[in-house]
């Protein structure tokens, strides 16, 4: 999906609860998701294609749940370029440049001041299982907010990279962990410009997470 103009709000999911939390949360796959039906017990495994969405231009509102915003799962590539002004993602799990299982996830902001939220987590900039998740955000003031394993965290031998070239950011998770778990050689990136704090105080320009 391709967009060249005009302020949008993106709306998916709220229909399909996801079996995780089916009370509480919906399946999106879409703003850019790549999808793969992973292996199980009685089904057999299907690699998945690739999920794009191009925004050009405007103040644009992305709003979504579990799957969705620049990210894939099992063998997939999920892509959300947003080329526009100031923006807002809003989601709840594998999201926001999230390679979930083999996969690649990317979320690229290209606007003004943006907010980046994720109620449950595993979301911007997040690898897990062999995945590569990549979220870049190159201008404004940014606003990142999630709950666990965000903000180029890592599991299970995967690779979270989340990139902020901001004038000034913010960084606030529900918990302070390095959030790296689980497998050898996963590494975890946070890469920010000089002298730039989070929340928590943490001061640097990059942030490198690694298990051996």
């Amino acid at each position: 999906m391709i967009d060249k103009g005009g302020h949008n709000i993106y709306r998916l999911g709220g229909l399909e609860p996801d079996h995780r939390d089916p009370l509480k949360s919906t399946v999106s796959m879409g703003q850019g998701f790549g999808y793969g039906l992973m292996p199980g017990e009685d089904k057999m495994g299907v690699p998945g294609g690739m999920g794009v969405l191009i925004d050009e231009m405007g103040h644009n509102i992305y709003i979504a749940d579990y799957f969705a915003q620049g990210s894939s799962y099992y063998f997939s590539v999920g892509i959300l370029d947003s080329r526009g002004a100031n923006n807002q993602f809003i989601a709840g799990r594998y999201a926001q440049g999230a390679g979930i299982h083999s996969s690649v996830g990317v979320l690229l902001n290209r606007g003004g001041d943006s907010t980046f939220f994720s109620s449950y987590g595993v979301s911007q900039g997040m690898g897990h299982d062999y995945g590569i998740g990549f979220l870049q955000s190159d201008r404004g003031v940014n606003d990142y907010r999630g709950g666990v394993l965000v903000q180029g965290a890592t599991t299970r031998g995967g690779l979270g990279i989340l990139v902020d070239r901001s004038d000034d950011s913010s960084f606030f998770k529900s918990n302070n962990k390095l959030d790296i778990f689980d497998m050898k050689e996963s590494i975890g990136l946070l890469i920010r410009e000089e002298g730039r704090k989070d929340e928590s105080g943490r001061l640097g320009t990059v942030t490198v997470r690694m298990k051996e």
